[in-house]
């Protein structure tokens, strides 16, 4: 769920100035996937607790219900908060990155696409 909140607010970070905002509209676009995909797990796994005649098992999926809410709530509000504080380089600068990698590519991609830059270069290296 958090990997779905940070991939997804890729956009949003790379297009506006304000990482408040960016934030918000991240979450706000977001949001409704990833609280149905936690309710969706989290009433699966519940089911297990009442269900399951095994205590073991029982006791099991009520821890694993805790965390995935508390996964979800991470998530939702704990996630987006940390990048506005700490503004991670894959979040804010990620565009910056990209726009330089489409500028200037390396010699590993020219060498994957078997381009003569590529034996151009390591030709006047040696």
């Amino acid at each position: 769920m958090t990997v779905q909140i940070l991939h997804l607010s890729d956009p949003h970070f790379g297009g506006l100035a304000d990482i408040r905002q960016a934030a918000i509209n991240a979450v706000s676009t977001t949001g409704y996937a990833v609280s149905f995909t936690a309710c969706t797990l989290i009433a699966g796994v519940v089911l297990w607790v009442f269900m399951s005649d095994l205590r073991f098992q029982s006791d099991a999926a009520a821890l694993l219900s805790f965390m995935l809410v508390v996964n979800a709530i991470a998530a939702m509000l704990i996630v987006p908060a940390w990048c506005v504080v700490f503004r991670p380089h894959f979040v804010v600068g990620g565009e910056k990155s990209r726009q330089v990698e489409r500028a200037a590519p390396t010699n590993v991609a020219l060498m994957m696409r078997g381009s003569p830059e590529f034996r151009k270069s390591s030709i006047s290296n040696n």
